[in-house]
């Protein structure tokens, strides 16, 4: 019994949980108090008790049909309010629902926002103060209402007040902030669920590529061609390591990538680089930090691989007018004497998704000027 009783909560919303508990317990407790009319034969109580009743189960049904918590609850409360009403209007001060009608004030807070409960307060006295007038009017001589219950009505109302300010300001406010981190985790779960399907799909056509470039050059090294696949597979790993380790999970700061790329090219290679950066602080977005990084890629291979020990490299990054300009120079390679292979068609590829502008010029070594715009 406990066990389901503990598993009705948590298979529930907490609101929708108060809701249908509160529901349940006064149709459980209407109906013990309609057997009990009966056997005292007191009829109007009776027939209030299975009005209230078949009121209940109406709205428990209308909640399962749509799941609103929030609608159900203040037709829920106003049949309480209104059986309460009719209660103490009818001078049955002796039965359950006219004993304590102001503690409804705690389901306002409970249900609505701070300020529609507030509204619901101001209206809750008025329909009070309505009512009373009523059974005294109905009631001249013979009412039993004392001082005394007036005066603990009140402070029911104002100690329920503050409870509810209190219980806004602290535990809804703390949903709230969960309700909003858990929004949160679920849509970087999506997001990063996408992120690793596009990389899957990218690095499976970048191998496609390969695929068919190996078929038709045969003569080529597999073992080589392995080892640059792996490190363009690496080259967009560094980007997701890069992410990792900034506070800013949309764009990277590209020059503490490109020291990670070079270090991780030169692996192979172990040639003498002679690095200069020129960054400007810029920021782009991740896609664009895979295309350029698999660039970047292309070129340092092609740079190590045809050089001997020294080699001078400049690489910047720069915000222009029209977008930004991304630019690598090879100061030892003094013309374009290799024949275009897999990676300087990778390039062309990456050069077009980006919509690129791409000029090369041999002029004190090579140097590739990318013109692009980041719209992500």
């Amino acid at each position: 019994m406990q066990n389901k009783f503990i598993s009705f909560f948590h298979n529930h919303p907490r609101k929708e949980s108060m809701l249908l508990s509160m529901i349940y317990t006064f149709i459980f407790v209407n109906m013990s108090f309609a057997v009990a009319s009966l056997y005292l034969s007191q009829y109007g109580n009776l027939q209030l008790n299975i009005t209230v009743l078949m009121l209940a189960l109406f709205l428990l049904n209308r909640y399962y049909q749509t799941k609103n918590v929030k609608r159900i609850a203040i037709l829920f409360l106003l049949m309480m309010e209104l059986n309460s009403g009719i209660a103490l209007a009818g001078n049955s001060t002796q039965n359950f629902v006219a004993i304590f009608p102001f503690i409804y004030v705690a389901g306002f807070f409970f249900f609505l926002e701070l300020k529609e409960a507030m509204w619901a307060i101001l209206i809750h006295i008025v329909y009070w103060l309505v009512v009373a007038n009523v059974a005294f009017k109905l009631f001249p001589k013979g009412y039993s209402i004392l001082p005394a219950n007036v005066i603990n009505d009140v402070t029911v109302v104002i100690i329920l007040f503050f409870l509810g300010i209190f219980y806004q300001f602290t535990t809804e406010s703390a949903y709230q902030k969960l309700r909003f981190a858990n929004r949160e985790k679920k849509r970087l779960l999506v997001e990063i669920h996408h992120k690793i399907k596009n990389n899957l799909n990218f690095i499976s056509s970048i191998l496609g590529l390969q695929k068919r470039h190996i078929k038709k050059h045969e003569e080529e090294d597999n073992y080589s061609v392995l080892i640059e696949s792996k490190q363009r597979i690496q080259s967009i790993a560094l980007i997701h390591q890069a992410m990792y380790n900034s506070k800013d999970s949309v764009h990277v700061d590209f020059e503490t990538y490109v020291r990670s790329l070079v270090s991780l090219v030169n692996s192979r290679y172990k040639k003498d680089i002679s690095l200069h950066y020129e960054m400007d602080n810029v920021l782009v977005s991740e896609v664009l930090n895979h295309r350029l990084g698999l660039i970047l890629n292309e070129l340092l291979n092609k740079s190590l691989k045809i050089h001997h020990e020294k080699i001078t490299l400049y690489i910047s990054l720069q915000k222009v007018e029209e977008g930004y300009l991304f630019s690598y120079q090879d100061e030892n390679i003094q013309q374009d004497t290799s024949k275009k292979d897999f990676g300087d068609k990778l390039i062309d590829l990456i050069i077009q998704q980006m919509e690129a502008d791409v000029e090369i010029t041999f002029n004190k070594g090579v140097l590739y000027q990318v013109w692009f715009e980041d719209d992500t």
